[in-house]
């Protein structure tokens, strides 16, 4: 290590640690002190060594026989405390920490935090050639974690590929509908391309129907970079979808046309609307990826559709009402049958009830 504060503070550590009196869960706070004790422009640069050295030790060094313990485990708590400074990386700078970046597990906030810091470098800036080559060796890292953090850092980091213009490929063309999409942006002038791409990276992972407010709002402003125009004439464009056959969608694919969903809301809905009704015919391959932009879909029609698209609304009340959103649709849409719903869910419980309090006595 570079950093002339960490050998004498690794020493006093070494020295407990061989007299069985240090316990690393609780030297947390000590980590803390020594990372802010690291002057600013040098805590990047020790990051960045640290997570080489981390890498190089092998699974093997997270058990505690092994020989490499003390040290995996200093470099782990350091790698903590100086993500933990709240650090301003440049975009070249984020994008080393991204392809340096390494975890043993995939638990803990240390997963999202160069994801984070990436985002933060590149706010309101286009992504570049740079930034997809370090997201995609941080996937190789998280590829094989099965923690709940590194699956939905993994679904954020797809998002950023999902914008790479060299990625557009004919089998993305033949199977996810969103193809289409990528095709059109990668071949405009990067100057056209970045409205699109600022609009279409205010993604989210918590909300399946309804836009959120703060949503709407950091949505409106990116749209007016596009034009209310602009944006009405693409969607026509890209929601032209083949009368028969079955339409795919990836996660990242699906998740980018809920956007454009989303955005149909902050436009004149009576000129967006003719155009999204058209999802309700739509032969959907698989209905997981589909069912984040049909809620979408449900939550426009509920707020924004009215009498005149009764039919349609009574089309996806039908087909996607078990939850959310197209839920919603059942109740206003057919109240019958919402109450039926409602009815068989009360026994269904009822039921359940009456097995347990049987099975406990």
């Amino acid at each position: 290590m570079t950093n002339n504060l960490w050998l004498p503070f690794t020493a006093g550590l070494r020295s407990e640690y061989d007299r069985g009196s240090l316990d690393f869960s609780k030297t947390r706070d000590r980590f803390q002190g020594f990372a802010k004790a690291v002057p600013e422009p040098e805590r990047i640069p020790l990051l960045i060594e640290t997570y080489e050295h981390y890498r190089e030790m092998g699974v093997g060094c997270l058990l505690p026989q092994s020989q490499d313990y003390f040290w995996a485990s200093c470099y782990s708590l350091l790698i903590s405390a100086l993500l933990n400074l709240k650090l301003k990386p440049t975009e070249t700078e984020a994008c080393a920490i991204l392809r340096k970046s390494f975890h043993y597990c995939g638990h803990g906030g240390d997963v999202e935090t160069p994801f984070q810091l990436a985002e933060s470098a590149f706010e309101g800036r286009a992504y570049t050639p740079d930034l997809f080559d370090a997201v995609r060796d941080y996937e190789k890292v998280l590829k094989a974690t099965r923690s709940t953090t590194a699956q939905n850092v993994k679904r954020k980091l797809s998002w950023i590929v999902w914008h790479d213009p060299r990625n557009v490929e004919m089998k993305c063309l033949e199977k996810c509908w969103m193809g289409c999409v990528q095709s059109d942006l990668a071949a405009m002038r990067p100057a056209q391309r970045f409205p699109w791409q600022w609009l279409l990276r205010n993604t989210t992972a918590t909300m399946t129907g309804a836009a959120g407010k703060a949503w709407l709002k950091e949505g409106a402003k990116r749209l007016s970079k596009v034009g209310e125009a602009e944006f009405l004439a693409k969607l026509d464009r890209w929601l032209a979808f083949p009368p028969d056959g079955t339409v795919f969608l990836s996660p990242a694919g699906s998740s980018m046309l809920r956007l454009l969903v989303w955005y149909g809301s902050l436009v004149d809905t009576s000129k967006s609307l003719p155009i999204l009704v058209r999802l309700a015919d739509v032969a959907w391959e698989k209905k997981d990826p589909a069912g984040k932009v049909m809620g979408a879909f449900a939550w426009i029609l509920r707020t924004h559709g009215g009498d005149a698209y009764r039919p349609v609304a009574e089309r996806i009340a039908a087909q996607w009402g078990d939850t959310g959103e197209a839920a919603k649709l059942v109740e206003m849409y057919l109240p019958e049958e919402a109450a039926k719903r409602k009815a068989e869910l009360e026994q269904k419980g009822a039921a359940l009830r009456d097995l347990i309090q049987q099975l406990m006595r």
